[in-house]
């Protein structure tokens, strides 16, 4: 029994090192790979050893994974927080996606310490589907639709629901009131619901713009966001992609059993006479807001976060006892969408039609009859917004500079007339200055202290 427990932890361990070594190579490409103790008196050259390629590195955190892989038994602990084979699955999915990529988009660079030949661009994207298709084909995964009817309740529980009972959680860190809880709820909840440090997570307008209509509409262009129009708020959002509803904190958002509102003025009428006022300070029945009541989570784009708020979670014990949602850090959701992105690198577009309209399916969004690049890109935004994944792929796919560098992004400004519930709905900047993103960001800087300590370690280009 004790030997069988030394194993486990020592297969854990291993995980935890090829993690980490991913967390490492995609931030800063190759790194010195150290796989044994270092003592005092070894040689320098060990001691202080050089930057391994950044192929290297990742063929170790294959092979690490392989290896481990044969050696844990077929049981599911990954959503109690335990690593088992499944979760060395989903690292593999993953992580060599991510090689494929550089091999793909990037650059060599340093006598390749930086940057993979592309001529082992389709080794690492068969990696990648091969590990995505063992865990499709274990048989203990699926994508959760506990309430397919509604899809937005669909989606938004998905993330409230832990543990085993969640058939799509494949590695979670695990949070629990008291014990271990998180101040996301605390943190995030819109303003007028007893927390007091709210709002904190605007979302952006150019975001929302990503999310589709139901019904196959386009957006409405930015050209008509002007004072001289108004809109139907439950058509302008209610709308989109049930993901989008499940995800983001728009005006007349039932939370909580209110609504939450946004607006900078209110218009109605008042015995004959059109009076506006400048504060946002009466809701949709007409109602005054006291001041102890709900008030306004304007913020700097008149939207906020909503995706894994709970709102069931009693909020008068939050600041002391914290939040239990789990946080996913892999799920079945995503090893569709890496085996959708391999398969069509590999030449296999049914395969990654199939994938992205599992997930389509899913969220109630129509299907796709053709599997594009951009459409296989588009639904990773959509499905894993805000799960720690976009930042990531654009520096992958080396679109970062292309998407994020010379960009200010955009908010709303909402003015709600009483008389009609509709809204005046018009562009304000959301950031101060705009976004700068160089080319030589696709990696970060090895510190001076690093380097200092080792002089064997090159720098990254551009620093």
């Amino acid at each position: 029994m004790r030997k069988n427990i030394i194993d486990k932890k020592i297969l854990e361990a291993r995980f935890l090192r090829a993690y980490i070594y991913f967390d490492m190579v995609k931030r800063y490409g190759g790194v010195p790979l150290i796989t044994k103790v270092q003592k005092a008196d070894d040689p320098e050259e060990e001691l202080f050893p050089k930057r391994a390629k950044e192929q290297e590195i990742y063929d170790f955190i294959y092979t690490e994974l392989n290896d481990i892989i044969g050696k844990f038994s077929d049981d599911r602990t990954g959503a109690e927080g335990r690593v088992d084979k499944y979760t060395a699955l989903a690292l593999q999915s993953r992580a060599m996606l991510y090689a494929a990529s550089i091999a793909k988009f990037g650059e060599v660079d340093l006598d390749a310490v930086v940057g993979i030949n592309s001529s082992l661009t389709e080794q690492y994207y068969k990696r990648s589907y091969d590990a995505s298709v063992a865990l499709e084909k274990s048989g203990v995964f699926s994508l959760y639709n506990a309430s397919p009817s509604d899809k937005v309740k669909n989606f938004g529980d998905l993330f409230l629901t832990d543990g085993l009972g969640n058939p799509e959680v494949i590695f979670a860190e695990v949070y629990e009131p008291i014990v271990r809880g998180h101040n996301l709820d605390y943190l995030a909840h819109p303003d007028g619901f007893n927390t007091t440090w709210n709002s904190n997570f605007p979302v952006l307008y150019d975001f929302a713009e990503l999310f589709e209509y139901k019904d196959g509409r386009q957006n409405v262009p930015r050209s008509m966001l002007t004072a001289n129009n108004d809109w139907d708020i439950k058509d302008f959002f209610g709308e989109k992609d049930p993901r989008f509803v499940a995800s983001v904190f728009f005006p007349q958002t039932s939370w909580r059993g209110e609504e939450v509102y946004f607006h900078t003025n209110t218009t109605y009428t008042l015995n004959g006479q059109v009076v506006t006022t400048n504060q946002g300070n009466i809701d949709v029945n007409g109602a005054t807001w006291p001041a102890s009541g709900p008030a306004r989570s304007i913020r700097n784009t008149s939207l906020l976060l909503r995706k894994r708020l709970d709102p069931n979670l009693p909020l008068s014990g939050v600041i002391e006892l914290g939040s239990g949602q789990d946080f996913f850090v892999f799920r079945y959701g995503e090893i569709l969408l890496n085996k959708a992105e391999a398969a069509f690198y590999l030449n296999n577009s049914g395969e990654a039609l199939d994938a992205i309209n599992e997930i389509r399916d899913r969220a109630g969004m129509p299907l796709r009859t053709i599997a594009t690049e951009e459409n296989i890109r588009l639904e990773r935004q959509v499905e894993l917004a805000f799960e720690d994944h976009r930042f990531w792929d654009l520096v992958r796919w080396r679109t970062a500079v292309e998407e994020m560098d010379g960009v200010r992004m955009s908010g709303l400004v909402f003015r709600y007339n009483l008389d009609t519930d509709r809204y005046v709905i018009t562009l304000k900047n959301a950031e101060t200055q705009t976004r700068i993103f160089g080319k030589e960001r696709y990696y970060l800087p090895i510190s001076q202290g690093l380097i200092s300590d080792n002089e064997n370690l090159v720098q990254n280009p551009g620093y």
